[in-house]
This record gives C-alpha cells, sequence and structure tokens, in this order.
C-alpha cells in the first residue's frame, strides 16, 4: 500500500478518536477547559462517544500497523519517515488542546504538589479534600480527592514545582505536565533509535516508529499526560548510558534509580539492569568493585530525594505506592491479578480454612511475585548480547504487569518502549496488540469519559 494512502488511515483513525475523546468531555469541563467564550456545552448521545472511539482506535491500529510493517520491509525512505512524524507532532499538538478525558491523574498532580507548595504540609500525610480552597475539586471529584499521593517522591517534587511555578491555575498545571510527559516521549523515541543505531542498525526506524506512532503512548502523554513516560525516559537514558558508554556504568544506573524516584514501576528496569552487570563482572567485563560503587551511588540519591516526605521506616511502600499494587481503591476489576486472589480466597472458604482476605491476598502476593522475579531471571539470564538482552525486557513488563500490578491502562506504557529496544519477533506482535487491546479498555473504564454502559 502506498505512503499516502497509509498515512490517511492513520490520521482519519487518530482524528475520529480525538472527535470522541472532544465529544466526551462533560459541559463542565468545556466551560473550564475552552472557556466560557468558546465552550461546546454539549451532551452527545451515550452510545455515539464508545462507537467513534472504538471505531476510531481501530482505524488508528490499522494505519499504525501498515507503517510498521511497510518500515521492517524497507518500503519507506528515510524522507517518507520523517513525513510520518511529522504528522505524529501535529497530532500531539491536538491532543494537547483537548481535555484529558480519559484519566483525572493530571488534575491529581497538581493538587498534591498544591498540598506541599501552598499550604507547606506533606500530601504523603494528608488528601486534598482536607482543605475547602483545593483547586480543581470539581474535576477530580470526591474520591480521588480523598487518596493521598501515592506517586513517588522526586514526581512530586515536579509537582510541587509545578504547582507554585502556576500560582493556582490548574490548566497552567495541567499544560506544563503535559509538556513534560511530550518531551519524554520524544526522547524515549529518539533514545530507542540511538541505542538500537549502535546494536542492531537495521531496525532502527522500525523501533523509532514503534515508540513514536503508537496510538496509547500518543494519549497517554500529549492528553493525559501521565508520569510513567518522565520515568520510561530516565530508564532509557540508564540503559543508553550502560549500553553505549560503559565508562559511564554508574551514571546510568543514577538514571535509572531517578525512574524509581520518579514511578515505583522502574524497579524490574533497575533488577534488570543489575542481572547484567553481575553476569558482565563474572565474564571479567567489570570489576567487582563496581557493585558497592552503584549501591552507594543510589541509595544516597534516595536518601536525598526522600529526605522531605519520609517520617518513618514504615512509610516506605506509601513513598512508592507500592501498597498499592494489587489492591485498594485502585483496582480495576480486569486485573488478572485480583481475579486470581479472589478465586483463592473462595477456594480457601469453601474449603473451610479459618483465613482473613487480607492473609490470602498477602501470600498470593508473594507467590506472583515469586513467579515474576523467576520469569525476571530467566529472561536477564539466559540472553547473552546486547540485541538478545534487550529482547528481554519488554516481557518482564508483561509478566510483571498481569501477574503483579492491579493494572491500569498507563503500565501498559513500559513494555511498549522497551519493545522498541528490540523490535522483532513474536512479542512484537503480542505487545502492539496489547497496546492497542489497552486503549480499547478505556470503553471498560468507569472513571474514563468514553466508558460504554451497554457492554
Amino acid at each position: 500500500m502506498k505512503f499516502l494512502n497509509i498515512t490517511s488511515i492513520y490520521i482519519v483513525g487518530a482524528l475520529t478518536t480525538i472527535v470522541a475523546m472532544i465529544l466526551a468531555s462533560p459541559p463542565e469541563w468545556d466551560l473550564f477547559w475552552y472557556g466560557h467564550e468558546i465552550a461546546i456545552g454539549h451532551k452527545a448521545p451515550s452510545l455515539i462517544v464508545p462507537l467513534l472511539f472504538g471505531t476510531g482506535v481501530l482505524v488508528w491500529a490499522t494505519g499504525y500497523a501498515l507503517v510498521l510493517r511497510n518500515t521492517f520491509l524497507g518500503l519507506l525512505s528515510e524522507k517518507e519517515i520523517k513525513h510520518f512524524f511529522i504528522v505524529t507532532l501535529l497530532l500531539i499538538i491536538v491532543l494537547a488542546m483537548i481535555p484529558p478525558v480519559l484519566s483525572r491523574d493530571i488534575f491529581l498532580y497538581y493538587q498534591h504538589g498544591w498540598i506541599a507548595s501552598v499550604k507547606g504540609i506533606n500530601p504523603y500525610l494528608t488528601t486534598a479534600a482536607n482543605f475547602t480552597d483545593t483547586p480543581g475539586i470539581e474535576l477530580t471529584g470526591v474520591f480521588h480527592s480523598n487518596i493521598s499521593t501515592p506517586y513517588s517522591p522526586l514526581w512530586t517534587h515536579i509537582a510541587t514545582l509545578v504547582a507554585s511555578l502556576t500560582e493556582g491555575s490548574i490548566w497552567a498545571a495541567t499544560l506544563l505536565f503535559r509538556l513534560l510527559a511530550i518531551g519524554s516521549f520524544l526522547a524515549c523515541a529518539f533514545i530507542a533509535r540511538a541505542i538500537l543505531r549502535k546494536v542492531t542498525p537495521s531496525a532502527s526506524n522500525l523501533g523509532f516508529l514503534f515508540v513514536a506512532a503508537n496510538p496509547l503512548l500518543l494519549v497517554e502523554s500529549a492528553s493525559s499526560g501521565h508520569n510513567d513516560i518522565v520515568a520510561i525516559a530516565a530508564v532509557m537514558f540508564g540503559f543508553m548510558l550502560i549500553l553505549k558508554k560503559p565508562k559511564q556504568l554508574l551514571l546510568g544506573f543514577m538514571a535509572i534509580g531517578l525512574g524509581v524516584l520518579l514511578k515505583a514501576s522502574a524497579l524490574p528496569a533497575l533488577a534488570v539492569a543489575g542481572l547484567w552487570v553481575c553476569r558482565d563482572i563474572w565474564r571479567g567485563r567489570y570489576r567487582w568493585i563496581e557493585i558497592p560503587k552503584i549501591l552507594f551511588a543510589v541509595i544516597i540519591l534516595c536518601a536525598v530525594i526522600i529526605a522531605p516526605f519520609w517520617t518513618n521506616f514504615s512509610e516506605l511502600p506509601h513513598l512508592f505506592g507500592i501498597n498499592m499494587l494489587s489492591g485498594g481503591p485502585y483496582t480495576m476489576w480486569l486485573a488478572p491479578a485480583l481475579l486470581l486472589k479472589k478465586s483463592v480466597f473462595h477456594i480457601v472458604q469453601d474449603l473451610g480454612w479459618q483465613a482473613s482476605q487480607e492473609t490470602v491476598y498477602f501470600y498470593v502476593s508473594i507467590v506472583l511475585a515469586t513467579i515474576t522475579l523467576l520469569c525476571t531471571l530467566y529472561l536477564s539470564l539466559r540472553n547473552t548480547d546486547k540485541q538478545t538482552r534487550l529482547y528481554g525486557i519488554a516481557p518482564v513488563y508483561v509478566i510483571g504487569t498481569i501477574l503483579q500490578a492491579y493494572w491500569r491502562q498507563w503500565y501498559v506504557l513500559w513494555p511498549v518502549v522497551f519493545m522498541a529496544l528490540a523490535p522483532r519477533g513474536l512479542w512484537l506482535k503480542l505487545i502492539w496488540s496489547y497496546s492497542i487491546i489497552t486503549l480499547l479498555s478505556y470503553l471498560l473504564t468507569r472513571s474514563s469519559n468514553v466508558y460504554c454502559c451497554y457492554l
């Protein structure tokens, strides 16, 4: 298929999805977002929005698949790839101009930063609902505002800075968060290409477009502004330093450490990188002294970032949101980990054993964590060269997401970006499908404005 036809399919799908998102915005959001002069003030029929959204995503995914196929086959010239990237940049601008209707997290970022900067109170110890003058309560709702920040300390520092810079304007804060997410998204695409040009030059364009043109990444970065993409960019930078410049091993691990301090989801990446280094030390590429040097630097970095919010050791899981991984108010009913825990609890009850739900959930979590760790060890240690090492990162995150996490759409950003480092094989097809199904899952997510009550 010709490049123009593929691009047209991609654009039509993207614009259809964007129109659905605009129609999904409640009238009160329009007044806040666009202003009283140009507020749309609509109320679209309940079935129109999900139909448009679902159709748009499928068409968008088709265009995405075709451009990846033609890139893999070498049918696209460098000039055409640049033109396609310009198309994605234009879509980013459009997505950044509409309300974030799929997720309210970007407003929560601001509220947590506002608590720290304006009220001068630790946002890990209080909630936005405890204040009568919290900006954006009407946007986040009572439920979300009654939850203390689940985000890692470095992100809380960033949110605090954004809140202090914007001086009470949640709209300006939203723009800054989106710009940070967009910059991180673009950094991921270019870092993937830089790594591949050294490791697998023939796959550099495919890896670049796998990130730069991915519909889920575009929506979660430019529209929702999720902080996961910022943490992923830090981890990708760390990987680049470790793989391209062995002498900068320490800096690479510090970059990955910053990723952990932005989002605890970076912990598996830190573990994988650690396994790489241990294997290289065993083979004589590095000296054993590198391990204490890395540990000391990462611990000091963590201590400096955590210090303003740390009260006692029992609060450490809260500081990294680890206590929210597999339960609580964040859990989706589709989460495989939750379904397994409920099933095991019912079996225990049927057998007549005396055990609380919390106890059963805890032991199931231990088993799932052990399986995840064993899979990480297998996928990391069986790989011998840089190409096969990179191929193992994305599967680790897919397995971890399924077995351990409570599962949300933005968690899938991790395997998608890491798959771009080794864009080949069955895992590439699986993760491509995973990302599209994930974007469609907003139709089943009650907190999104495209939720279809008929499904």
